[in-house]
C-alpha cells in the first residue's frame, strides 16, 4: 500500500509538468504569430522555441501587455547591462538621477542596437520583473517614496 501512496504524487507533477508544456506551446505559437505580424526585424530574430518557460512569460506577457517586444523596462535593462560590460559607461552612474536621464537618452539614440543585444540573448532580458509583473511593480513602488 506505501508504493501505491507514493505514485500519486508522482502522477499529480507528471500532469502538472503536462500542462505546463501544453502552455508553453500555447504561447510559443501566440509568440511565433506575433513576430509574422511584427514589422520589428529584432523580435523576428528570437528563436522563439530555444526559450525557457520564465523567459517565454515575460516576453509573452511584454508583447500582450504593452504591445511591443521591447517595452521600456527591457530596454532600460538592456542599457544597464551594456553600461556593466563596458567601462566606459561607468562614468554615467551616480546617486544624483543622472544615470537614470543617460540611459533614457542612450534608448532614444540607439533603440537599433540595444534590440540587437537583447535579441540576442533574450533569457538575459526577459525576467519576470520587466515585464510589469511582481518585481517590477514594487521596484516602482519603491522608488516614489524615495523620490517624494
Amino acid at each position: 500500500m506505501e508504493n501505491l501512496e507514493n505514485i500519486r504524487p508522482l502522477r499529480k507533477i507528471e500532469t502538472e509538468k503536462g500542462r505546463e508544456n501544453s502552455d508553453a506551446e500555447k504561447i510559443k505559437t501566440r509568440l511565433k504569430e506575433a513576430q509574422v505580424k511584427s514589422d520589428d526585424q529584432h523580435f523576428k530574430k528570437i528563436n522563439i522555441d530555444s526559450l525557457n518557460w520564465d523567459t517565454l512569460n515575460a516576453l509573452n506577457d511584454c508583447v500582450e501587455k504593452y504591445h511591443d517586444p521591447f517595452p521600456e523596462q527591457v530596454m532600460t535593462q538592456g542599457v544597464k547591462e551594456m553600461m556593466k560590460i563596458n567601462p566606459y559607461f561607468h562614468t554615467f552612474r551616480d546617486d544624483k538621477g543622472e544615470a537614470e536621464t543617460y540611459v533614457k537618452e542612450f534608448i532614444k539614440l540607439y533603440p537599433d542596437q540595444i534590440k540587437e543585444i537583447i535579441a540576442a540573448d533574450p533569457e538575459r532580458f526577459y525576467k519576470e520583473g520587466v515585464s510589469g509583473n511582481g518585481a517590477a511593480e514594487k521596484q516602482g513602488e519603491e522608488k516614489i517614496p524615495a523620490a517624494a
